[in-house]
């Protein structure tokens, strides 16, 4: 009789059952992370545009631009520096500007913006000294 050389159909069910017994964890842990993902974005995007909302803001603040105008309009943060108008965020659920009480008397405002977007949420808040250092 010749010899056949390759794998029994046991070698390759017990191959087959060791592979899925490895696998269903595996798919497990990936679909997990893909939901983080997917989760975490959105989130990420809106703290992106508060901050870089805010950080501009404070940034006109610290230079003493006393001609910029921040409103919220259909849910958009809109800049109004002259003739000039700019969107600096969208889905603004809070905006704020306030001046809080300081000792040493120097002249702060504090900026506040809050994004809400399809259940993720984000804050930025700024505390500058407006007309930059004295």
């Amino acid at each position: 009789m010749k010899r056949q050389s390759g794998f029994s159909l046991i070698e390759l069910l017990l191959a087959l059952a060791l592979t899925a017994a490895i696998m269903v964890p595996l798919v497990g842990l990936v679909s997990t992370t893909a939901a983080a993902s997917s989760h975490t974005g959105p989130r990420f995007e809106l703290e992106r545009q508060a901050d870089f909302a805010v950080q501009r803001i404070a940034a006109q603040l610290r230079g003493g631009a006393p001609t910029t105008n921040y409103t919220v309009s259909g849910g958009k943060l809109i800049e109004t520096n002259g003739t000039v108008t700019s969107t600096l965020a969208d889905s603004v659920t809070a905006f704020s500007q306030t001046m809080p009480v300081n000792a040493v008397g120097q002249q702060l405002v504090q900026v506040s913006l809050t994004l809400t977007r399809g259940g993720a949420s984000a804050t930025a808040v700024a505390t500058v000294r407006a007309g930059g250092p004295r």
